[in-house]
């Protein structure tokens, strides 16, 4: 018994120490989406489709995940704030080109907001 409690808890504990975890179809799902990286990511989708730069906004990311498959491939679910107040709800694909391609810039696939 206190065996199997010693393996559970080291389990825990080998656990707490990823940041991510592993989804379906090789998707890696991120435990705390809200990062500065995704948050430019989530700015830059909403500034190339949306095309609306002012002064205020801000984004919250409440997913994230990540594939890596020639190149990085972002998928994204985030709220637009101006000024305090929700403005949208979105979700957003990015790709990204691995260094050293020809293609430099970060493409936005898919877009979506309500």
């Amino acid at each position: 018994m206190a065996t199997r409690k010693a393996v559970i808890l080291l389990m825990g504990l080998l656990l707490s120490f990823c940041d991510d975890s592993f989804g379906a179809s090789g998707w890696t799902e991120v435990r705390n989406p809200d990062t500065y990286t995704n948050r430019a990511l989530a700015e830059f989708a909403y500034g190339e489709k949306k095309r609306y730069r002012s002064g205020g906004l801000t984004f919250l990311v409440t997913q994230a995940r990540h594939k890596y498959d020639r190149g990085t491939e972002y998928q994204l679910g985030f709220i637009a704030y101006q000024n305090g107040v929700l403005i949208e709800k979105c979700i957003t694909k990015i790709f990204t080109p691995p260094i050293g391609s020809l293609q430099r810039r970060k493409i936005v696939t898919k877009f979506w907001c309500r």
